[in-house]
């Protein structure tokens, strides 16, 4: 199930699922199935509820490229799941992130503050 905003005084959480052949997103509401069609789309229950579609990426993810390929490749939907085909040949991440995202290596505070000052001549 998904918490979806609505006009009554809180978000309702409401079965739902992802239809990744028509890439909509399906809630039930009393045993009735509604549709999103797109991102904010308002849906009127009946006369006194009305529920906010919820954007499609945050709610259904396997829909979608990771970081939709980070403009560096383009999403290949002819799978089960969406893949990124990146650009890049070398470029075999997730989301065409590239060798950027390496996480730097941990460094003493005082030892990066010592080797500023030396490179400000403050020392």
């Amino acid at each position: 199930s998904k918490c979806f905003n609505s006009d009554v005084d809180r978000p309702m959480c409401l079965k739902s699922r992802c239809d990744s052949k028509n890439w909509k997103l399906i809630f039930s509401v009393d045993g009735n199935d509604f549709i999103c069609n797109y991102d904010g789309e308002l849906i009127s229950i009946d006369a006194s509820l009305n529920i906010e579609c919820p954007k499609l990426s945050a709610a259904c993810p396997d829909l979608f490229c990771p970081a939709n390929c980070s403009g560096n490749g383009i999403c290949d939907y002819t799978g089960d799941f969406p893949i990124c085909r990146c650009f890049d040949n070398g470029d075999n991440s997730e989301g065409c992130y590239g060798n950027f995202h390496k996480i730097a290596a941990k460094i003493n505070w005082q030892d990066a503050v010592s080797a500023s000052r030396k490179l400000h001549k403050l020392d």
